[in-house]
């Protein structure tokens, strides 16, 4: 809304201030507004799309197939007055708060609406192929599918136009190989562009800082360089600014004689406008005019497109650095993800009538579960399933240490339950006390079968057998959470053809479409299908199945394998 000298009455706003904080107060002022003070307020427009007779080109083909099968005229209409002489009518809502009225005329001899903005005619001059026209409650039925027909297409025509203006923000941010054009080059060209079109020989912006307290210069046209080195300007008691910021154009075509305004160049007149994104505000745009002159409407309009285009620079310019620590910080996780799985084992050891295999998958780029075998300086065959507790690379730093401790501890431990004392000391002592870890530990005697488990938190065993399987845990305590924390053990003899499966918490959770643990459903195939697949082959089945029924929001899944050849 542009307001000027003539109007007879409108809201002036005084911005006052006394000991306390500015004040903004409206009051109403007749023929008595200082021609040299101009708000241009912009108003929100929320336009109503109606529905367009162009927009459904096919229906006065359905108007007038419509007339030949009926009788009656059909009509369509986005103006609902355009019905009230007809004998019967409907409306329909759209999403966007438009609406569209469907209307009967008839029979087919009263005639139809000439008005073709309004209404379609059915076309229809010869009467003789006209049909015995239908009764009212037939054709009002008939018409209102028509009408529900419309309205859907109407429908899918806004979704449409909303969706594609949606994907236009899905165009990627990144700068030309060619674009070597410094920012700063390019405001200042975006200003001097601007001013000359308002006739204006200077022009400034200025950005606020972090804490939306001071305006310092960023940018220039016509202005000396020096400019840069006097310091940023209190937001507080620029009267112009701060009306600028709250969405207003404001055009000071005196400033001697607005003094309070506080321009922030001493110009005869000056005109500031607001340069912000739709979230937030970024700064105020300013233009200054050696001589004393009227800013029109136009020339605000100018000025807040020029300021768009800034905003739009600025953003653009985050955006994409924004972009580029994105990319280098996924480069450097991916490095890490990496470095994650080579430390993963790929070879299963040579160990006479023995079968091992593992698996493991992170939610996300890094995590924290593992899975580790090896042979220690005894004979002994071990294998391990980790679990580190925390979030993406917080849980990834806590397992890389526990690996470590483990490779370190594993070859001279003399037993599992001792292994998982040492180890958890190990964590306890490294960490500051909310680092934490699930494990499960297996070590087996090639020879004999004799098998010694021990297990740190939510990793489970299971001993898999021809009449079915066993469930075995020992400890519910995770490492690194108690100083003096005593883990226990289990021992078995693993018999010929008998398998033994390490899982983490995470592979246990997940569903499948019964809402059954899928681990369960794994089970019952090693049950049954043990003794003729291999064991990568088993391994290989298991994650098919966690991998095609995953729990929302997904989690790290790690487990291993090992069976006793029969």
């Amino acid at each position: 809304m542009f307001h000027d000298q003539d109007t007879p009455a409108f809201e002036r706003f005084n911005l006052e201030r006394s000991d306390g904080p500015l004040q903004r107060t409206a009051e109403r002022v007749t023929n008595n507004t200082p021609s040299f003070l101009k708000l241009h307020i912009e108003e929100e427009h929320n336009e109503v799309i109606q529905p367009k007779i162009e927009d459904l080109p096919g229906l006065p083909d359905v108007c007038a197939e419509f007339t030949k099968a009926t009788g009656w005229s059909l009509g369509y209409s986005s103006d609902s007055s355009a019905s009230t002489s007809s004998a019967w009518s409907a409306d329909f809502g759209q999403p966007d708060g438009a609406s569209g009225t469907v209307f009967l005329q008839g029979p087919a001899s009263v005639e139809a609406s000439t008005d073709a903005s309004t209404a379609i005619d059915s076309d229809v001059t010869d009467t003789s192929a006209l049909a015995a026209p239908l009764t009212f409650e037939q054709t009002t039925s008939l018409a209102q599918s028509v009408g529900g027909l419309m309205n859907q297409l109407h429908r899918a025509h806004f979704t449409i136009w909303q969706r594609e203006a949606e994907l236009a923000t899905a165009i990627p941010v990144s700068s030309r190989p060619d674009e070597e054009e410094h920012l700063a080059k390019r405001l200042e060209a975006v200003l001097g562009a601007g001013a000359r079109q308002i006739d204006c020989p200077a022009a400034a912006l200025y950005i606020l800082d972090d804490a939306t307290s001071q305006l310092k210069l960023r940018s220039s046209y016509g202005m000396p360089s020096e400019k840069f080195l006097d310091p940023a300007r209190e937001l507080r008691g620029s009267v112009a600014d701060l009306e600028a910021l709250i969405g207003h154009a404001v055009v000071l075509e005196d400033t001697s004689l607005l003094p309070q305004w506080r321009s922030p160049e001493d110009f005869p007149s000056a005109m500031c406008v607001p340069v912000s994104t739709p979230s937030s505000p970024l700064g105020t745009l300013w233009f200054f005019s050696t001589t004393k002159r009227e800013f029109t409407a136009e020339h605000t309009e100018l000025a807040e497109i020029v300021a768009g285009r800034i905003s739009s620079d600025l953003e653009r310019e985050i955006l994409l650095q924004k972009s580029m620590e994105s990319r280098d910080q996924d480069r450097k996780l991916r490095l890490a993800a990496d470095w994650q799985v080579d430390r993963l084992p790929d070879f299963p050891p040579l160990v006479d009538d023995w079968e091992i295999a593992g698996w493991t998958s992170q939610a996300e780029v890094l995590g924290g579960a593992g899975h580790d075998w090896a042979i220690l300086n005894d004979g002994s065959l071990t294998a391990t399933v980790l679990d580190a507790e925390g979030e993406n690379v917080e849980a990834a730093l806590t397992l890389a240490s526990v690996q470590g401790a483990l490779k370190s501890l594993a070859p001279t431990c003399a037993g599992a339950k001792q292994f998982l004392n040492q180890l958890n000391d190990s964590v306890w002592t490294a960490s500051c006390g909310d680092q934490f870890a699930n494990l499960g530990f297996i070590r087996v005697q090639p020879e004999t079968g004799d098998v010694e488990f021990a297990s740190a938190g939510s990793v489970e065993l299971f001993r898999i057998h021809k009449r079915g399987y066993e469930r075995l845990t020992t400890e519910p305590t995770p490492l690194g959470a108690q100083p003096d924390q005593i883990y226990r053990q289990k021992s078995l003899q693993l018999k010929k053809g008998e398998i033994l499966l390490l899982v983490n918490a995470g592979a246990r959770k997940v569903l499948d479409d019964d809402d059954r643990p899928t681990i369960e459903r794994a089970l019952e195939h090693l049950v049954h299908n043990g003794q003729n697949e291999s064991v990568e082959d088993l391994v290989t089945y298991v994650q098919v199945l966690l991998d095609s029924a995953a729990v929302r929001p997904a989690v790290d899944r790690s487990l291993a394998m090992l069976r006793r050849q029969g």
